[in-house]
């Protein structure tokens, strides 16, 4: 049975250990901490460092995922790449401090009538390249997300699988957002195979079909059968990651997790 992963997402206002700690109350098999909003942005060097220990002492297993609301690794504007990389080269070595399984990574987004998409995909691949040496000391694994933005988006899936697949390295994968997947019409199933092995987890959240509000499962229109039947012809078992909307009652994350033991029975 593959890992059912609790996303922190709908916490974000609770304090992290809070999260954390619902999250274990409501039968979480690994917690992925989603390290945006205002309490971690404002968070200090001591905080963090008594939140390592908390964290540890907790028991847990983890995963990250790294601040993504306002970065953009694939930015025409230089600055604005190396401040993105030095926020996950620092989110790289916390999850190390947590040994956490691997750290969500963004590859970043273009807008489209202004830059050009070949240069922004290779400002991503540079990006993270950079980020490899300290993925590799800090024994932790990038995850590749793939976008929901079907005009802002680096990627189609075609692209997508290619660019997760020219990491040779194996702490290199992809983590692969369902519901942004159905948003830019990705043939889900045919992207799992094709990513197979370097499929490191799988976002699970439901979408009506255009927006991304990152539902519970079997509120939306996936085809949820069709995933899991997928799920098991896969070499390996990514984490299932329940990654639910904010506000979502934490009582979804139980309920979706026997829903999916059903799904795969």
């Amino acid at each position: 049975m593959p890992i059912i992963s609790y996303s922190t997402l709908p916490l974000l206002e609770s304090q992290p250990m809070e999260a954390v700690n619902s999250c274990i109350e409501l039968g979480a098999d690994k917690v992925e901490l989603f390290m945006d909003g205002t309490h971690w942005s404002h968070i200090t060097d001591n905080h963090k460092e008594g939140l390592i220990q908390q964290l540890r002492r907790a028991g847990a297993q983890y995963s990250v995922h790294a601040p993504h609301y306002d970065l953009n690794m694939a930015s025409e504007w230089g600055p604005v790449r190396i401040a993105a990389l030095e926020q996950y080269k620092k989110t790289i070595r916390f999850a190390g401090r947590i040994q956490a399984s691997h750290v969500v990574i963004s590859p970043g987004v273009i807008h489209p009538t202004t830059f050009d998409k070949e240069k922004s995909r290779h400002y991503a691949l540079k990006g993270i390249r950079t980020l490899i040496p300290t993925a590799k000391q800090c024994k932790v694994r990038l995850a590749i997300e793939n976008g929901g933005d079907r005009q802002r988006e680096l990627f189609d899936h075609d692209a997508f699988i290619s660019f997760i697949h020219s990491f040779k390295e194996d702490v290199v994968g992809a983590v692969l957002d369902v519901g942004h997947a159905q948003i830019t019409r990705w043939p889900i199933a045919t992207v799992m195979k094709e990513l197979n092995s370097k499929l490191l987890a799988l976002h699970i959240n439901d979408t009506r079909g255009n927006v991304d509000n990152h539902l519970p499962i079997g509120q939306g229109a996936i085809d949820w059968e069709s995933v899991f039947q997928t799920l098991k012809e896969l070499d390996a078992e990514p984490d299932l990651v329940l990654e639910y909307n904010m506000r979502t009652p934490v009582e979804e994350l139980s309920r979706s997790k026997e829903t999916i033991h059903q799904l795969l029975k």
